[in-house]
């Protein structure tokens, strides 16, 4: 790591200041949401919270919040109340509006050079240290697994990242196995989403030209890939689009449930799977996940022809970790007992209540070890008292990734109860697998996502039935040698070859 000059320190300290003035202005509230979980703030949204309350702020408001664009600027346009404290909002409104129907620059075809050692540049929504999730997880390991694949893989962060995150940039860039990602920070912010998207695009340009890059990688949002896109033209050198997640299901997931409904017709949603599939018809070559996901994108219009499935998968050194005795089970005083758990962002579509009925209900009295932080946390906790099992039930937050293995390892069960979403449907999560290569049996809803993860190597009940969960607590699953054989043979050396075939057809 390259410590940042007093300049990039400077730089980075500026654009988090004009950055957090320009949300002060386009949503209040929201940014007081923002700042609090920041600072270690934990509990409902704000919105939900005054939604809940009877308290959401007016109807205008609430079109805004659910993402109805058109009318929200419709009803802001015929009212004279507050019009110039809405100023900046219906601004942003306008442009993100615009930014959900402009196209995407399609890939240049049959340019790719032939060189086996590529030079791959990866656009980035965010990565380590600053933020911690599947998402960085993810990208770590597809770095890693293309160097091993012979590629030249670097990675560059969305603009303004980490500061619009509220960290300051520490460093030039890092190095993540001998791998560089680096960081596009302006000293001002720009004002407008269009100034935004050029300035990313001339930033990303110089880039490409001085590490004479073969092919630009960018993964979901559509955001993301309207940058790359003409980028990639620009330079004259194909671009590819890695599909994470369902982004526009998780936002409306997130939404109080009272505006739930009307997001799920609104502008921001509609036009959001829209620009999704016209991004992955533009680019040169797509990554999904899943054979699932594939299925479901297909259905709504994908038709690119160069696509390749490269599933989550594991280190290889994961099977050399011994989980005969684990030092959490003695620090927490769990031997002797039996350890129902999971590990994951503790958020609302991961259906952590039903686990916390199930275990209350079971027979057994199994201790339940919920590994993880996120919004959903303060509500599992009450509900734990609800329920009267406090006593059995840990919470102890988020904890570091080189003692992650120990606290998978102090589980007897691993679980993943998952709701039934649309997103719980089609992305699948990472943490299944880990259990699975460990020998730990996996208990799962069964969703068409977590079938193809864990290969049917699990026992699945009906997402949201806990009775059908507390039945399965109370029968201990037998450690199976099939699901630990399946998972041995998700690699990421066999995956970085993947996306080597992926960018030689392009």
């Amino acid at each position: 790591m390259i410590r940042a000059s007093i300049f990039e320190r400077g730089c980075s300290l500026s654009c988090m200041v004009t950055f957090s003035i320009q949300q002060l202005m386009i949503d209040p509230l929201y940014f007081l949401e923002r700042v609090l979980r920041r600072f270690s703030y934990s509990g409902q949204g704000l919105y939900s919270a005054l939604t809940e309350l009877g308290l959401e702020i007016d109807q205008t408001e609430a079109l805004r919040k659910s993402g109805c664009y058109r009318d929200y600027l419709s009803t802001i346009e015929s009212s004279r109340v507050r019009r110039i404290a809405r100023h900046f909002t219906a601004k942003d409104v306008k442009e993100e509006l615009e930014e959900l129907t402009i196209g995407f620059t399609p890939s240049i075809r049959g340019s790719i050079s032939q060189n086996p050692n590529m030079r791959i540049l990866h656009y980035l929504t965010n990565s380590k240290p600053y933020t911690k999730s599947g998402y960085t997880e993810r990208t770590e390991s597809v770095l890693k697994a293309q160097s091993w694949a012979g590629l030249q893989p670097m990675a560059v962060t969305r603009l303004g990242y980490p500061a619009v995150i509220g960290k300051n940039q520490v460093a030039t860039g890092e190095q993540q196995e001998e791998i560089s990602v680096r960081h596009l920070i302006p000293a001002v912010f720009p004002w407008s989403r269009k100034r935004y998207r050029e300035l990313a695009v001339r930033k990303l340009v110089q880039m490409i030209e001085s590490e004479a890059i073969d092919v630009l990688h960018t993964t979901s949002s559509f955001k993301n890939a309207l940058i790359v896109s003409e980028a990639a033209k620009i330079s004259g050198i194909p671009w590819v689009y890695e599909v994470r997640g369902q982004l526009e299901s998780t936002w409306l997931s997130k939404l109080p449930e009272p505006l739930q409904s009307m997001a799920r017709h609104s502008d921001k949603y509609r036009c959001s799977q829209a620009q999704e599939i016209r991004a992955m018809n533009a680019a040169g070559g797509v990554v999904l996940l899943s054979e699932t996901q594939r299925a479901a994108l297909k259905a709504r219009g994908l038709r690119n022809e160069n696509i390749s499935v490269i599933p989550n998968a594991l280190d290889e050194k994961i099977h050399l970790f011994e989980t005969g005795s684990s030092w959490v089970r003695k620090s927490l005083g769990l031997e002797g007992k039996r350890v129902v758990g999971i590990v994951t962002s503790v958020v609302a579509y991961e259906g952590i209540e039903t686990l916390i009925e199930a275990g209350a209900a079971a027979n057994n009295r199994p201790v339940l070890l919920i590994v993880g932080d996120g919004d959903d946390l303060p509500r599992l906790k009450q509900l734990a008292r609800q329920f009267g099992i406090e006593d059995r039930v840990i919470f102890p937050g988020r904890v570091g990734q080189e003692e992650i293995l120990d606290w998978y390892a102090a589980m007897d069960i691993f679980v993943v109860p998952r709701i039934d979403s649309e997103v719980t449907r089609l992305v699948t999560p990472l943490k299944s697998l880990k259990a699975q290569a460990l020998g730990i049996p996996v208990i799962a809803s069964d969703l068409p996502a977590l079938r193809e993860v864990t290969g049917g190597h699990a026992q699945y009940f009906e997402a949201g039935n806990a009775q059908e969960l507390t039945r399965l607590l109370e029968n201990m699953p037998a450690v199976s040698r099939e699901a630990r054989r399946f998972a041995a043979g998700r690699s990421w050396k066999a995956n970085g070859q993947k996306y080597k075939d992926l960018y030689s057809k392009l």
